[in-house]
């Protein structure tokens, strides 16, 4: 689940826990509650659950409390453990609960789309229609690619990338799908000849909508809002970064499959980073990369420019996370495969500080249960140093779309 794999470059993390919000999974037992009426054709509850598990001496699965975010299990000495997870692992098809898959398969009209994701994405299978559309309970959003880069041509599938090959003499887009509908597009540039095209200094992407409204702020977020101004689909202030390398001192450390390098993810160790400006007016985003960082006599290529876009606007868990080198940016519901930043980031300019928050919804079955322990994991994907540091875990304030440096909630005592 990458939203609740944290990147921790440094000590201090800081989570949104409002009334009972936690980051990543939080597991709490709790004593037996009174038993119910069995329901023999209905999954097992936590009366039944709880009866066969004292009976047989071994855990059971409460199917009957599962959902996209929880699941629930009887212990033999009358306790229960739920599980929750701060964005959706499963979903519910054809009669069973499966886990959510973003691998990219073909459709028979030619679409491509991930296997099972919590919203709707399909891509496009080439040609000139819509790069990419999400649906969330009949709310939409469409985006067609630039016409300088069409007609698409038919992508290349890898696990949850699909790249069309040469939109422009010597650019690919690259575009990756998550497991909650949400994709990001990435515009790579091989080299300098192919930056100097004019159709890169300005990028309007088509846009449609379905009972949404679309618009963008001064920092460049990008929000899609239903009708009670609820933010379905969203975009952080996109950015760009070359393929240049900095020096350091060996330290650094690096989870397995990591590279130092930049990729179509992220910028890599001494990476050249700029924002993208991003506006949205009479039904297209616009899209204009800095002209700097495109034809600097110092930029390495590849280049890669990057919106990304996120999707599970409807449900009632929320992450986010702030930059105090971005301090207006908005990373609402980021999907992105960096996961979520904390901590204080000294060894590569930007140098910068970051703050994770997550809040999930409070199950009406916590009320009046006896809270026995409770547990909050998170997985730590990245860190620059190999010296083990504490962390910090706060309740705060709630968080919002609109939560972003500048505009942090207050921890609270």
């Amino acid at each position: 689940m990458r939203v609740a794999d944290l990147e921790l470059l440094s000590a201090a993390l800081t989570a949104a826990l409002g009334a009972l919000s936690l980051s990543g999974a939080v597991t709490t037992a709790r004593a037996d509650s009174p038993s119910r009426p069995a329901s023999p054709p209905l999954p097992l509850d936590e009366a039944r659950a709880s009866a066969r598990a004292q009976a047989t001496g071994k855990t059971v699965a409460v199917a009957a409390a599962t959902t996209p975010t929880e699941s629930e299990v009887a212990h033999p000495n009358g306790t229960f453990t739920l599980t929750q997870s701060v964005a959706p692992v499963r979903k519910y098809v054809s009669g069973a609960w499966k886990a959510l898959d973003d691998t990219l398969v073909r459709h028979s009209d030619g679409s491509v789309g991930p296997a099972l994701s919590t919203t709707a994405l399909t891509l496009s299978g080439g040609g000139r229609g819509p790069l990419a559309v999400m649906k969330d309970h009949g709310r939409s959003l469409s985006l067609t690619v630039p016409a300088s880069l069409g007609p698409l041509p038919a992508p290349t599938l890898d696990g949850s990338s699909a790249t069309y090959a040469d939109v422009l003499v010597g650019v690919d887009l690259k575009v990756t799908a998550d497991t909650q509908g949400g994709f990001s597009e990435v515009l790579v540039v091989k080299n300098a000849e192919a930056a100097s095209n004019p159709a890169l200094r300005r990028l309007n992407f088509p846009t449609k909508t379905k009972n949404v409204a679309l618009a963008t702020d001064a920092a460049g977020n990008i929000t899609a809002k239903d009708a009670t101004r609820r933010t379905v689909f969203s975009a952080p202030a996109p950015m760009m970064w070359d393929s240049a390398k900095g020096k350091t001192d060996g330290t650094v450390m690096r989870s397995a499959g990591k590279a130092a390098g930049s990729s179509v993810h992220e910028p890599g160790v001494g990476a050249h980073i700029a924002p993208v400006a991003a506006a949205y007016t009479a039904g297209s985003i616009r899209l204009t990369p800095d002209a700097g960082l495109l034809t600097a006599p110092s930029t390495v290529y590849p280049l890669y420019i990057d919106p990304t876009y996120s999707g599970a606007g409807g449900t009632l868990t929320s992450w986010t996370w702030v930059n105090s080198a971005y301090p207006d940016v908005s990373y609402w519901k980021d999907t992105s495969a960096t996961g979520m930043h904390v901590g204080y980031e000294g060894w590569e300019t930007p140098y910068h500080k970051s703050r994770a928050y997550a809040k999930l919804s409070v199950d009406s079955r916590i009320f009046g249960a006896t809270i026995i322990d409770s547990h909050f994991y998170a997985t730590e994907t990245y860190a620059p140093s190999c010296t083990a540091t504490p962390v910090e875990l706060w309740q705060t304030d709630p968080i919002d779309s609109h939560t972003t440096w500048n505009n942090k909630p207050a921890n609270r005592s």
